[in-house]
């Protein structure tokens, strides 16, 4: 390989690194866990003067990376919740620190009934962390449905988001997830998100989730799980553990 070819080489590297770490994905608000699957919301709310708190560590394979993240939602009301999820980046290179930090609330407008599903409406905000893995921020928020059949949950979120930073395109996401109570403690769970992104004007994420979460004592839940994208495949896989824990009134 001559001098040429490295120079072009290296041309290409300076090109195309930072746009790859800018094209890194935020997790925005995530659902304290079992009010939801990995990322899926449920529209139910915890109640009053209860809080939920989720840390989550996540493994990603293709670009490797590791995602620390810490979710937690707070019953203000018997149908009304306020959220946070703060996530942190480790092992990418020299661009480790804090992604865009997300606030929000879930406001239950029609509890579930034998024959209708559950309905909420969620409105939230993300501010900025590190530059080279975060946006400019964005604002939005969507519909959350859920309804139980027999040992199935299921919840369908559609989210519409607004990014601070003009050159950004719309966020649309899609989210299901199904939770199957496959024993007394043990939920069997799947979620399908399809997304685009602020980087793309169509949809550039079909992303595919399973695993399982156990029900320990004292309010305390571990969920284990897997993600494969199934259109880009950027990331390729993800590996998921999240431990949660529900203080004030035990369920």
């Amino acid at each position: 390989m001559n001098s040429r070819h490295l120079r072009a080489i290296f041309v290409l590297y300076i090109l195309f690194t930072p746009s790859m770490l800018l094209a890194l994905d935020t997790p925005g608000l995530l659902p304290y866990i079992p009010k939801g699957t990995f990322s899926t919301f449920s529209p139910g709310t915890l109640g009053t003067g209860e809080t939920g708190i989720t840390f989550g560590l996540e493994k990603v394979i293709d670009p490797s990376f590791f995602r620390l993240t810490l979710s937690g939602e707070h019953g203000l009301m018997e149908n009304f919740d306020i959220l946070f999820t703060v996530p942190f980046v480790l092992g990418l290179n020299d661009s480790e620190g804090f992604q865009d930090i997300s606030l929000g609330f879930k406001h239950n407008v029609l509890q579930e009934g034998k024959n209708i599903p559950g309905v909420s409406y969620l409105l939230d905000a993300s501010f900025p962390g590190r530059n080279r893995i975060s946006t400019d921020g964005r604002f939005g928020g969507g519909i959350l449905l859920g309804k139980r059949l027999g040992p199935f949950s299921g919840n369908l979120n559609i989210l519409y988001h607004i990014p601070i930073r003009s050159s950004d395109e719309d966020e649309l996401d899609i989210r299901a997830g199904l939770d199957l109570a496959a024993a007394h403690s043990i939920h069997i769970l799947t979620e399908l998100i399809v997304r685009k992104s602020h980087l793309s004007t169509r949809i550039d994420v079909v992303e595919g989730r399973m695993g399982y979460r156990v029900k320990l004592q004292g309010g305390t839940d571990v969920t284990l799980g897997v993600g494969y994208d199934f259109k880009n495949r950027i990331p390729e896989l993800r590996l998921f553990l999240t431990v949660s824990h529900l203080f004030g009134k035990q369920r």
